[in-house]
């Protein structure tokens, strides 16, 4: 199973903002972060079908977005930042409306078994006769998972799921993301969480997608000051692949430009010193984790753009 995010735009970006473009593949949990009003639910909204893209497509597994529709979003589960409260309906109701709407139902199928399980994984039990408006954020907010995987998803994409979740509710949160196969995608302001949960990071600034990182313990990055060209690069997409000319003197090693304007560097592994004389002096080095939380510094500080 895999995502292709294809040339996707949406009236709400401006003729300057690129048109998006993402690869992922299942068994990934890819984090999202960025500045508020940096497009992140804007980009889940566009992937899940909730907002409809003026060009491109989504494909899952080939199934496409546009051409079908219903297919596609019967393999998904998509949890809002915000889930809409109907208070007229329970808790059970809620979810019982949600397994039929979502799920290919025959004769074999047995709502009331499903509806139950996800009653009991997700702790709604106690409250499952009770309306959604009187739930508290935290109760409202594993309703809110609890819909999002009712499907058993290929992909499940997530926006700000840690909203409300007291310590406990994190960690059984993650202790079900992580468990679940398929591919998740989630945006999150609980950046140090991402950085030790995910297997990739995207930073998404102005409605772009700026920075995407493989978050491995063998990558090491190198940040410049200025934008860095190599030699023998190939422009097929915008993780591009670079290779330095070698000689028998001059050690040589691959990199990948990280960010969109070139200044981020990464390597499989920490580069030899003979080697990194060919590249300009680096004003941050080191593996991704650290050097991210310093990056988000210097942005705070305006001593940065991504």
């Amino acid at each position: 199973m895999s995502l292709c995010v294809t040339q996707l735009k949406t009236h709400l970006h401006n003729n300057n903002v690129p048109a998006l473009n993402l690869n992922c593949a299942s068994g990934q949990l890819v984090g999202i972060v960025g500045s508020n009003g940096a497009g992140k639910s804007t980009f889940l909204k566009l992937i899940a079908g909730v907002l409809e893209p003026t060009d491109g497509d989504v494909t899952l597994s080939n199934v496409s977005l546009l051409e079908k529709s219903r297919e596609f979003k019967s393999r998904i589960g998509y949890c809002p930042d915000v889930l809409p409260v109907i208070s007229e309906l329970t808790v059970a109701l809620f979810l019982k409306i949600a397994v039929i709407a979502k799920l290919n139902l025959n004769k074999n199928t047995d709502i009331a078994t499903t509806l139950n399980d996800l009653l009991t994984k997700f702790n709604l039990i106690k409250l499952a006769n009770k309306s959604m408006s009187q739930l508290s954020l935290g109760e409202r907010q594993r309703l809110n998972l609890a819909q999002a995987l009712c499907n058993n998803p290929e992909l499940l994409i997530l926006d700000e799921p840690l909203n409300g979740l007291d310590p406990s509710q994190q960690e059984l949160f993650w202790e079900h993301t992580q468990n679940k196969t398929g591919l998740k995608i989630i945006a999150s302001h609980h950046f140090s969480e991402l950085l030790d949960k995910c297997d990739r990071l995207i930073i998404i600034e102005q409605h772009k997608i700026v920075t995407d990182i493989t978050l491995s313990s063998h990558q090491y990055l190198y940040v410049l000051s200025e934008e860095f060209i190599g030699n023998d690069i190939s422009n097929q997409n915008s993780s591009t692949t670079g290779k330095l000319d070698s000689n028998a003197t001059i050690e040589s090693a691959s990199f990948e430009y990280i960010s969109q304007n070139r200044k981020i560097l990464g390597f499989g592994e920490p580069p030899s010193e003979r080697f990194v004389k060919q590249f300009p002096t680096p004003i941050l080095e080191g593996p991704p984790a650290i050097i991210l939380h310093q990056l988000f510094k210097l942005v705070a500080q305006g001593k940065w753009q991504w």
